[in-house]
């Protein structure tokens, strides 16, 4: 692809530094994923209140073009106002790619903006690759209350999604309360629009669930004396520990106690992934845990792009110092 270009618009009326937060961080994650042969260009519309705070936030990251809406007559922005301006701009850059957070408000207006340009969507994917083969990005999003993991691609531009972000500050934001909400009737798309997206692969996600409080997970990181550490750890603490594919492959774990797309999926207040890489498979079993807290000693595995606080260190010497501790 020549030149693509990507445009985020900002999921949020309201001055709510989460809301930045969750923003930022989805469009450092999307970025990174875009073609990485050519330079992309990069177009954030945000509201003009916002936008100021945009400016100072990304200018270490990288040349975006910000396009700042300003309020209606009446002083106060209103959704509808928003909405046409962020149509109207998105149809003078003509992107490739148009992306919001999955928050209620992004949701909507992911299928609002589709709805008018004719285009498809694809609400809350958890991932994306670029396939160079088409040109298109790869989107994978659970559906079916995390039981059924679907693969999907577009078959023509522009491509419109809302992203379920990872970063600790978009958890709060997707329940967050709306003074303001949209709504608007989707009518059904004739066949040629039903053609623009295409399912590649749908992977059945077991129905095993496992509530605790508090769940350790570990993955093939972890060394052998740092399981037995991490073991002496959760039966002291009577925590659930349960394990990566990988480590059921290995017979160090039973089937039943693997998390992931192959796997079960778990709820708790706290889940401590220890040595586990974060791939797309795992975490998806991960998405009912409000805290995610990462032991891992490599700065640059995916799993800290999950977690809300990162530990880098070796797993022995933390769950040493915990039972030392205990």
């Amino acid at each position: 692809m020549l030149y693509p270009k990507a445009c985020f618009v900002f999921d949020s009326l309201m001055d709510s530094q989460p809301a930045m937060d969750a923003f930022i961080q989805m469009v450092q994650d999307v970025t990174g994923k875009l073609p990485s042969s050519d330079e992309p260009e990069i177009h954030v519309i945000i509201p003009a209140t916002m936008a100021e705070q945009l400016y100072f936030t990304v200018n270490k990251t990288g040349p975006y073009t910000v396009h700042s809406i300003l309020a209606g007559t009446g002083g106060d922005m209103s959704i509808f106002h928003y909405c046409e301006q962020v149509l109207a701009r998105i149809r003078r850059i003509a992107p490739h790619f148009i992306y919001m957070v999955s928050s209620t408000l992004g949701r909507t207006m992911t299928s609002w903006l589709a709805t008018s340009m004719g285009a498809g969507v694809i609400a809350g994917a958890i991932d994306l690759e670029y396939d160079p083969l088409s040109g298109h990005m790869v989107y994978t999003r659970s559906t079916n209350n995390d039981t059924l993991l679907s693969t999907i691609t577009f078959m023509s531009f522009p491509e419109v999604a809302s992203i379920r972000p990872n970063s600790a500050a978009a958890k709060g934001e997707e329940n967050r309360g709306l003074t303001q909400r949209m709504s608007c009737t989707v009518y059904p798309p004739d066949k040629s629009e039903l053609e623009n997206i295409f399912i590649l692969s749908r992977t059945r996600i077991e129905q095993q669930r496992l509530n605790s409080r508090i769940i350790v997970g570990v993955g093939r990181g972890v060394s052998s004396p740092a399981l037995i550490s991490i073991r002496r750890f959760t039966d002291k603490m009577n925590i659930p520990l349960l394990c990566t594919k990988p480590l059921v492959g290995r017979d160090e774990f039973t089937q039943e106690k693997q998390i992931g797309q192959s796997g079960g999926s778990i709820q708790a207040d706290l889940y401590i992934a220890v040595g586990i890489s974060g791939a797309t498979q795992h975490m998806i079993g991960t998405l009912n845990c409000r805290k995610i807290i990462a032991i891992n000693n490599d700065p640059a595995a995916r799993i800290h792009q999950y977690s809300d606080i990162s530990l880098i260190n070796d797993a022995e010497v933390v769950f040493a110092s915990l039972l030392e501790m205990l």
